[in-house]
Formats: C-alpha cells, structure tokens, sequence
C-alpha cells in the first residue's frame, strides 16, 4: 500500500480481528500519515466458525449467510 501523502510504502502498524473482520491499520514510516481500520475482509476464525456452523446445520436443511444468520430453513 502506497502512501496517499508523500508515495512512500506504508508499512501495517497493527491489526484486529475481534469483529469477525481483518481490519488493519498502516503507518508511513516516512511522513507519518496513518491510515486506520482497512477492512481486509472475513477473519479466518470467522470463516471457520461460518463454516462449521453450516456443517451442524445440513441435517436441519437451514443455512447461514456471512453474518451468521439464518438465511432459509427447508423445513416448516
């Protein structure tokens, strides 16, 4: 990631997880400019949570949408 400010390379200064997101904030090294909360898309404990979610859920005929809520139910 290039830096908006002076084109230097920004450099990742930390991250977080802890929404079900990767956000991601970055530093340039050169002119300081921060840039915060880049969303990196769906953590992997998320994914996996998603995941087996699903898996328990085939026998019911229901599935989860990425937010992990119930989409659609087969049965009545």
């Amino acid at each position: 990631m290039k830096c908006e400010k002076c084109g230097g390379k920004m450099v990742r200064d930390s991250s977080s997880t802890i929404t079900g997101r990767k956000l991601t904030d970055y530093r340039c090294p050169a002119c300081g400019n921060t840039v915060p909360d880049v969303d990196e898309g769906i953590a992997i404990w998320k994914a996996n949570e998603l995941a087996d979610q699903e898996e328990r859920q085939e026998g019911e005929g229901k599935t989860m949408d990425a937010d992990g809520e119930k989409e659609r139910s087969d049965k009545q």
